[in-house]
Protein backbone atom coordinates (compact mmCIF):
# COMPACT_ATOMS: atom_id res chain seq x y z
CA UNK A 1 0.00 0.00 0.00
CA UNK A 2 2.97 2.32 0.14
CA UNK A 3 2.92 3.26 -3.80
CA UNK A 4 -1.03 3.87 -2.99
CA UNK A 5 0.03 6.58 -0.08
CA UNK A 6 2.54 8.02 -2.61
CA UNK A 7 -0.37 8.55 -4.80
CA UNK A 8 -2.87 10.08 -2.33
CA UNK A 9 0.15 12.47 -1.71
CA UNK A 10 0.69 13.34 -5.54
CA UNK A 11 -2.63 13.61 -6.81
CA UNK A 12 -4.15 16.72 -5.05
CA UNK A 13 -7.76 16.30 -4.00
CA UNK A 14 -11.06 14.75 -5.67
CA UNK A 15 -9.19 12.20 -8.06
CA UNK A 16 -11.96 9.61 -7.82
CA UNK A 17 -9.88 6.75 -9.15
CA UNK A 18 -7.32 7.05 -5.98
CA UNK A 19 -10.19 6.26 -3.52
CA UNK A 20 -11.31 3.51 -5.58
CA UNK A 21 -7.89 1.80 -5.59
CA UNK A 22 -7.62 2.51 -1.40
CA UNK A 23 -10.83 0.44 -1.18
CA UNK A 24 -10.28 -2.39 -3.30
CA UNK A 25 -6.50 -2.92 -2.09
CA UNK A 26 -8.51 -2.75 1.80
CA UNK A 27 -10.75 -4.87 -0.08
CA UNK A 28 -8.84 -7.97 -1.62
CA UNK A 29 -6.28 -7.61 1.36
CA UNK A 30 -7.94 -7.86 4.22
CA UNK A 31 -10.59 -10.91 4.38
CA UNK A 32 -12.59 -9.62 7.00
CA UNK A 33 -13.19 -6.51 5.35
CA UNK A 34 -13.98 -7.80 2.28
CA UNK A 35 -16.46 -9.94 4.04
CA UNK A 36 -18.15 -7.23 6.17
CA UNK A 37 -18.13 -5.08 2.54
CA UNK A 38 -20.18 -7.90 0.31
CA UNK A 39 -22.50 -8.92 3.28
CA UNK A 40 -23.98 -5.22 2.91
CA UNK A 41 -25.12 -6.54 0.18
CA UNK A 42 -26.32 -10.62 1.18
CA UNK A 43 -24.40 -12.11 4.09
CA UNK A 44 -24.26 -15.39 1.58
CA UNK A 45 -22.37 -14.24 -1.11
CA UNK A 46 -19.07 -16.67 -1.00
CA UNK A 47 -15.75 -14.99 -1.12
CA UNK A 48 -14.61 -16.73 -3.67
CA UNK A 49 -12.54 -14.19 -6.15
CA UNK A 50 -11.28 -10.73 -5.97
CA UNK A 51 -12.78 -7.34 -6.30
CA UNK A 52 -11.40 -6.42 -10.11
CA UNK A 53 -11.38 -2.49 -10.81
CA UNK A 54 -12.47 -0.99 -13.49
CA UNK A 55 -14.28 -3.12 -15.96
CA UNK A 56 -15.66 -2.32 -19.09
CA UNK A 57 -20.12 -4.26 -18.57
CA UNK A 58 -21.94 -4.17 -22.15
CA UNK A 59 -24.62 -5.50 -23.64
CA UNK A 60 -26.19 -4.95 -27.15
CA UNK A 61 -26.50 -1.34 -26.30
CA UNK A 62 -25.03 -0.66 -23.28
CA UNK A 63 -21.55 0.22 -22.46
CA UNK A 64 -20.01 1.38 -19.52
CA UNK A 65 -16.82 1.11 -17.21
CA UNK A 66 -17.37 0.43 -13.76
CA UNK A 67 -15.27 1.37 -10.67
CA UNK A 68 -15.61 -2.23 -8.62
CA UNK A 69 -16.69 -5.50 -10.13
CA UNK A 70 -17.31 -8.76 -7.41
CA UNK A 71 -18.14 -12.14 -9.74
CA UNK A 72 -18.70 -15.41 -7.65
CA UNK A 73 -20.32 -18.30 -9.07
CA UNK A 74 -23.96 -17.22 -8.68
CA UNK A 75 -23.36 -13.63 -8.03
CA UNK A 76 -22.40 -10.21 -9.10
CA UNK A 77 -22.29 -6.90 -7.50
CA UNK A 78 -21.49 -3.70 -9.19
CA UNK A 79 -20.34 -0.65 -7.99
CA UNK A 80 -20.03 2.68 -9.04
CA UNK A 81 -18.40 5.53 -6.79
CA UNK A 82 -19.14 8.91 -6.79
CA UNK A 83 -17.59 10.73 -3.99
CA UNK A 84 -17.23 14.23 -4.20
CA UNK A 85 -19.83 16.85 -4.29
CA UNK A 86 -20.54 18.63 -6.15
CA UNK A 87 -18.32 17.83 -8.55
CA UNK A 88 -20.18 14.28 -8.89
CA UNK A 89 -22.10 13.08 -11.03
CA UNK A 90 -24.81 10.41 -12.55
CA UNK A 91 -26.99 11.59 -14.26
CA UNK A 92 -27.95 8.86 -16.77
CA UNK A 93 -24.77 6.40 -15.63
CA UNK A 94 -26.86 3.70 -13.38
CA UNK A 95 -29.54 3.12 -15.41
CA UNK A 96 -26.79 2.62 -18.16
CA UNK A 97 -25.22 0.08 -16.25
CA UNK A 98 -28.50 -1.94 -15.13
CA UNK A 99 -29.65 -1.92 -18.92
CA UNK A 100 -26.24 -4.16 -19.50
CA UNK A 101 -26.50 -6.23 -16.49
CA UNK A 102 -29.87 -6.67 -17.32
CA UNK A 103 -29.74 -10.36 -19.24
CA UNK A 104 -27.16 -11.42 -16.45
CA UNK A 105 -28.57 -14.65 -14.84
CA UNK A 106 -26.43 -14.45 -11.74
CA UNK A 107 -27.85 -12.58 -8.89
CA UNK A 108 -27.34 -9.06 -9.52
CA UNK A 109 -26.24 -5.96 -7.11
CA UNK A 110 -26.20 -2.78 -8.42
CA UNK A 111 -24.74 -0.08 -5.63
CA UNK A 112 -24.36 3.57 -5.73
CA UNK A 113 -21.12 4.65 -3.46
CA UNK A 114 -21.22 8.02 -2.55
CA UNK A 115 -20.53 10.47 0.38
CA UNK A 116 -23.44 11.43 2.93
CA UNK A 117 -23.07 14.82 1.58
CA UNK A 118 -24.05 14.08 -2.29
CA UNK A 119 -25.91 11.02 -2.19
CA UNK A 120 -29.49 12.60 -2.04
CA UNK A 121 -28.72 14.54 -5.10
CA UNK A 122 -27.65 11.63 -6.98
CA UNK A 123 -30.16 9.43 -6.23
CA UNK A 124 -33.02 12.78 -7.54
CA UNK A 125 -30.69 12.17 -10.91
CA UNK A 126 -30.61 8.30 -10.58
CA UNK A 127 -34.35 8.50 -10.47
CA UNK A 128 -34.67 11.66 -12.65
CA UNK A 129 -33.30 9.18 -15.35
CA UNK A 130 -35.68 6.49 -14.40
CA UNK A 131 -38.72 8.78 -14.23
CA UNK A 132 -39.73 7.79 -10.81
CA UNK A 133 -39.30 9.11 -7.73
CA UNK A 134 -36.45 8.36 -4.96
CA UNK A 135 -38.46 5.76 -2.95
CA UNK A 136 -39.55 3.73 -6.16
CA UNK A 137 -36.01 3.51 -7.61
CA UNK A 138 -35.17 -0.02 -5.81
CA UNK A 139 -38.80 -1.21 -7.63
CA UNK A 140 -38.06 -0.04 -10.72
CA UNK A 141 -34.79 -1.75 -10.89
CA UNK A 142 -36.05 -5.33 -9.98
CA UNK A 143 -39.53 -4.92 -12.13
CA UNK A 144 -37.18 -3.11 -15.35
CA UNK A 145 -33.86 -4.86 -15.10
CA UNK A 146 -34.82 -8.30 -13.90
CA UNK A 147 -34.55 -8.45 -10.77
CA UNK A 148 -31.27 -6.10 -10.34
CA UNK A 149 -31.04 -5.08 -6.63
CA UNK A 150 -30.35 -1.81 -5.97
CA UNK A 151 -28.80 -0.83 -3.19
CA UNK A 152 -26.97 3.00 -1.94
CA UNK A 153 -24.04 2.74 0.39
CA UNK A 154 -21.82 5.82 1.94
CA UNK A 155 -18.12 5.42 2.64
CA UNK A 156 -18.98 7.25 6.51
CA UNK A 157 -20.74 3.87 6.51
CA UNK A 158 -18.52 1.37 5.22
CA UNK A 159 -15.83 3.05 7.31
CA UNK A 160 -17.52 2.13 10.78
CA UNK A 161 -18.19 -1.35 9.76
CA UNK A 162 -14.28 -1.82 8.93
CA UNK A 163 -13.55 -0.26 12.43
CA UNK A 164 -16.24 -1.98 14.32
CA UNK A 165 -14.44 -5.53 12.60
CA UNK A 166 -11.15 -4.46 12.60
CA UNK A 167 -10.78 -1.84 15.83
CA UNK A 168 -7.33 -2.82 16.65
CA UNK A 169 -5.77 -3.22 12.82
CA UNK A 170 -3.23 -0.32 12.63
CA UNK A 171 -2.86 -0.33 9.57
CA UNK A 172 -6.40 -0.27 8.49
CA UNK A 173 -7.06 2.84 10.93
CA UNK A 174 -4.06 4.15 9.36
CA UNK A 175 -5.65 3.86 5.94
CA UNK A 176 -9.49 4.53 7.25
CA UNK A 177 -7.88 7.79 8.23
CA UNK A 178 -6.15 9.07 5.37
CA UNK A 179 -9.22 8.39 2.94
CA UNK A 180 -11.45 10.82 5.49
CA UNK A 181 -8.89 13.54 5.27
CA UNK A 182 -8.85 12.99 1.83
CA UNK A 183 -12.33 13.99 1.29
CA UNK A 184 -12.97 17.31 1.66
CA UNK A 185 -15.35 18.62 4.30
CA UNK A 186 -18.36 20.14 2.20
CA UNK A 187 -18.50 23.49 2.11
CA UNK A 188 -21.80 25.30 4.07
CA UNK A 189 -23.61 26.93 1.28
CA UNK A 190 -24.73 30.18 2.00
CA UNK A 191 -28.13 31.69 1.30
CA UNK A 192 -26.98 33.14 -2.43
CA UNK A 193 -24.52 29.35 -3.18
CA UNK A 194 -27.27 27.60 -2.49
CA UNK A 195 -29.72 29.84 -4.73
CA UNK A 196 -26.75 29.61 -7.40
CA UNK A 197 -26.75 25.75 -7.10
CA UNK A 198 -30.74 25.30 -7.58
CA UNK A 199 -30.42 27.00 -11.04
CA UNK A 200 -28.03 24.57 -11.84
CA UNK A 201 -29.53 21.59 -10.88
CA UNK A 202 -33.44 22.09 -10.57
CA UNK A 203 -34.32 24.62 -13.19
CA UNK A 204 -32.56 22.86 -16.20
CA UNK A 205 -35.54 21.28 -17.90
CA UNK A 206 -38.47 24.02 -16.99
CA UNK A 207 -35.94 27.17 -17.90
CA UNK A 208 -32.75 26.48 -20.11
CA UNK A 209 -34.04 23.85 -22.91
CA UNK A 210 -37.12 26.64 -23.36
CA UNK A 211 -34.37 29.25 -23.54
CA UNK A 212 -32.25 27.38 -26.21
CA UNK A 213 -34.62 26.36 -28.16
CA UNK A 214 -36.05 30.36 -28.69
CA UNK A 215 -32.40 31.06 -29.35
CA UNK A 216 -31.76 28.67 -31.74
CA UNK A 217 -35.12 29.12 -33.75
CA UNK A 218 -34.30 33.04 -33.81
CA UNK A 219 -30.66 32.01 -34.97
CA UNK A 220 -31.67 30.07 -37.70
CA UNK A 221 -34.55 32.51 -39.21
CA UNK A 222 -31.48 35.23 -38.75
CA UNK A 223 -28.63 33.21 -40.24
CA UNK A 224 -30.41 32.03 -43.45
CA UNK A 225 -29.19 34.57 -45.64
CA UNK A 226 -25.81 33.76 -44.69
CA UNK A 227 -26.25 30.39 -45.87
CA UNK A 228 -26.48 28.70 -42.11
CA UNK A 229 -28.39 25.44 -42.24
CA UNK A 230 -30.24 24.37 -38.97
CA UNK A 231 -30.37 20.63 -38.25
CA UNK A 232 -32.47 19.16 -35.37
CA UNK A 233 -32.65 20.33 -31.93
CA UNK A 234 -30.40 17.90 -30.19
CA UNK A 235 -30.76 16.88 -26.25
CA UNK A 236 -28.47 14.66 -24.51
CA UNK A 237 -30.12 11.08 -23.49
CA UNK A 238 -29.57 7.78 -21.71
CA UNK A 239 -25.83 8.15 -19.48
CA UNK A 240 -25.84 11.95 -20.44
CA UNK A 241 -29.22 13.03 -19.97
CA UNK A 242 -29.99 16.24 -19.23
CA UNK A 243 -26.54 17.19 -19.52
CA UNK A 244 -26.56 19.63 -22.88
CA UNK A 245 -29.13 20.71 -25.47
CA UNK A 246 -29.19 22.62 -28.43
CA UNK A 247 -28.50 23.03 -32.36
CA UNK A 248 -26.06 21.98 -35.04
CA UNK A 249 -25.44 24.81 -37.83
CA UNK A 250 -24.03 23.63 -40.92
CA UNK A 251 -21.68 25.80 -43.13
CA UNK A 252 -21.78 24.63 -46.72
CA UNK A 253 -19.21 27.92 -47.96
CA UNK A 254 -17.11 26.78 -45.54
CA UNK A 255 -17.79 22.74 -44.47
CA UNK A 256 -18.08 23.59 -40.85
CA UNK A 257 -20.40 22.89 -38.24
CA UNK A 258 -21.40 25.45 -35.09
CA UNK A 259 -22.99 23.79 -32.55
CA UNK A 260 -24.97 26.52 -30.14
CA UNK A 261 -26.22 25.42 -27.07
CA UNK A 262 -25.79 24.96 -23.51
CA UNK A 263 -23.61 22.21 -21.78
CA UNK A 264 -25.12 21.65 -17.85
CA UNK A 265 -21.31 20.84 -16.83
CA UNK A 266 -19.42 23.46 -18.31
CA UNK A 267 -21.81 26.09 -17.67
CA UNK A 268 -21.35 25.22 -14.04
CA UNK A 269 -17.69 24.76 -14.24
CA UNK A 270 -17.93 28.74 -15.87
CA UNK A 271 -20.14 29.99 -13.57
CA UNK A 272 -17.24 29.36 -10.83
CA UNK A 273 -14.31 30.71 -13.02
CA UNK A 274 -16.83 34.02 -14.09
CA UNK A 275 -19.54 34.59 -11.83
CA UNK A 276 -20.07 37.85 -13.21
CA UNK A 277 -20.44 36.13 -16.49
CA UNK A 278 -22.62 33.06 -16.76
CA UNK A 279 -21.49 31.50 -19.84
CA UNK A 280 -24.93 29.96 -20.43
CA UNK A 281 -24.54 29.59 -24.20
CA UNK A 282 -21.51 27.92 -26.03
CA UNK A 283 -20.57 28.08 -29.82
CA UNK A 284 -18.38 25.01 -30.53
CA UNK A 285 -16.98 24.82 -33.99
CA UNK A 286 -16.23 21.32 -35.50
CA UNK A 287 -15.04 20.49 -38.94
CA UNK A 288 -17.61 19.00 -41.32
CA UNK A 289 -17.62 14.81 -41.69
CA UNK A 290 -20.26 13.36 -42.57
CA UNK A 291 -18.60 10.34 -41.21
CA UNK A 292 -18.57 11.32 -37.69
CA UNK A 293 -22.08 12.89 -37.37
CA UNK A 294 -20.50 15.94 -38.74
CA UNK A 295 -17.72 16.65 -36.63
CA UNK A 296 -14.50 15.74 -35.21
CA UNK A 297 -12.33 17.74 -32.88
CA UNK A 298 -12.56 21.75 -33.27
CA UNK A 299 -10.80 23.61 -35.44
CA UNK A 300 -7.93 26.33 -34.44
CA UNK A 301 -9.21 29.65 -35.04
CA UNK A 302 -9.28 30.71 -31.81
CA UNK A 303 -7.01 33.55 -32.35
CA UNK A 304 -9.71 35.20 -34.26
CA UNK A 305 -12.65 34.64 -32.11
CA UNK A 306 -10.17 35.94 -28.79
CA UNK A 307 -10.28 38.83 -31.12
CA UNK A 308 -13.76 39.51 -31.05
CA UNK A 309 -14.69 42.77 -29.32
CA UNK A 310 -16.54 42.32 -26.60
CA UNK A 311 -16.51 38.52 -26.16
CA UNK A 312 -14.67 36.71 -23.16
CA UNK A 313 -13.41 33.65 -24.73
CA UNK A 314 -12.84 30.43 -22.22
CA UNK A 315 -11.46 27.70 -23.30
CA UNK A 316 -13.25 24.63 -21.23
CA UNK A 317 -11.79 20.86 -21.03
CA UNK A 318 -8.35 21.65 -22.89
CA UNK A 319 -9.25 21.98 -27.05
CA UNK A 320 -12.63 20.98 -26.95
CA UNK A 321 -15.52 23.73 -26.33
CA UNK A 322 -14.96 27.44 -27.26
CA UNK A 323 -17.61 29.03 -24.38
CA UNK A 324 -18.75 32.82 -24.87
CA UNK A 325 -20.81 35.00 -22.24
CA UNK A 326 -23.18 35.98 -24.43
CA UNK A 327 -25.73 37.35 -22.18
CA UNK A 328 -26.21 36.75 -18.69
CA UNK A 329 -29.23 34.66 -17.25
CA UNK A 330 -31.50 36.35 -15.45
CA UNK A 331 -35.01 36.50 -17.08
CA UNK A 332 -34.22 36.53 -20.60
CA UNK A 333 -36.99 38.70 -22.46
CA UNK A 334 -37.38 37.76 -26.33
CA UNK A 335 -35.37 40.95 -26.42
CA UNK A 336 -32.56 39.32 -24.84
CA UNK A 337 -33.08 36.81 -26.98
CA UNK A 338 -32.80 38.35 -29.68
CA UNK A 339 -29.64 39.52 -28.34
CA UNK A 340 -27.85 36.53 -27.95
CA UNK A 341 -28.84 35.18 -31.57
CA UNK A 342 -27.14 38.66 -33.67
CA UNK A 343 -23.93 37.55 -31.27
CA UNK A 344 -24.17 33.99 -31.86
CA UNK A 345 -24.12 34.81 -36.13
CA UNK A 346 -21.60 37.64 -35.46
CA UNK A 347 -19.63 34.68 -33.83
CA UNK A 348 -19.94 32.26 -36.47
CA UNK A 349 -19.38 34.90 -39.02
CA UNK A 350 -16.03 36.13 -37.66
CA UNK A 351 -15.16 32.15 -38.02
CA UNK A 352 -15.80 31.59 -41.27
CA UNK A 353 -14.20 35.18 -42.54
CA UNK A 354 -11.17 34.07 -40.53
CA UNK A 355 -11.25 30.71 -42.45
CA UNK A 356 -11.76 32.58 -45.60
CA UNK A 357 -8.69 34.58 -45.03
CA UNK A 358 -6.53 31.81 -43.87
CA UNK A 359 -5.91 32.46 -40.13
CA UNK A 360 -4.57 29.32 -37.94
Amino acid sequence: MTGLLHKIQIAGIQHENITSDVLAEILNGIPACKKAFLGLFDENIPLSSEIEREVWITSDDEKGKVDFVYRSDDCVVVIENKPWEPESHVYGQISSYAKAMKSWPERKYLCLLSIKANKDRLLDEIAKAENVSVSALETAFRNNYNNIIFKVLTWEYVFEEFEAIQPKDDALRLWIQTLKDYFPTPPILTREDQEKLDIITNTWEEKIEPIVRNLTDQISAKSKSYGYVKGGFSQATGQYKGSFCGNYFDDPHTGMVYWIGAHRSIWAECREKCPEKHCLFVVQVCQYNFNLYKKTSPIQPLGTLSKLDGYDCVTVRENQNYVFSLIDLVDVSNEQVDEMAERAIKVMNAVRDGITVGVK
